[in-house]
């Protein structure tokens, strides 16, 4: 079996700075063969935790989930500004 060739890598910085020019707006942030990593993107997002969530700061000045698309889940995101939802 041979390897599956890498999906392209995600700047979650440049991604936050789109989302805050476009408040409420949706955009797709990311296409992941997995449900669980999806997930837990969006979960960051949220949140403003773990490895991606740094660059959504402050906690709930955005929001994300997931949608599926065939055998992939995609993370949609928007920026709801600081005061959060």
């Amino acid at each position: 079996m041979s390897r599956l060739a890498r999906w392209p890598r995600i700047s979650h910085i440049d991604t936050a700075v789109q989302l805050k020019a476009k408040p409420g707006v949706w955009h797709r942030i990311g296409v992941y063969r997995s449900t669980t990593s999806a997930k837990s993107v969006a979960w960051g997002i949220r949140t403003a935790m773990g490895r991606q969530g740094q660059s959504y700061q402050p906690t709930g000045a955005f929001d994300a989930h997931t949608k599926q698309y065939g055998d992939h889940t995609a993370v949609i995101a928007r920026y709801v500004g600081e005061a959060g939802r």
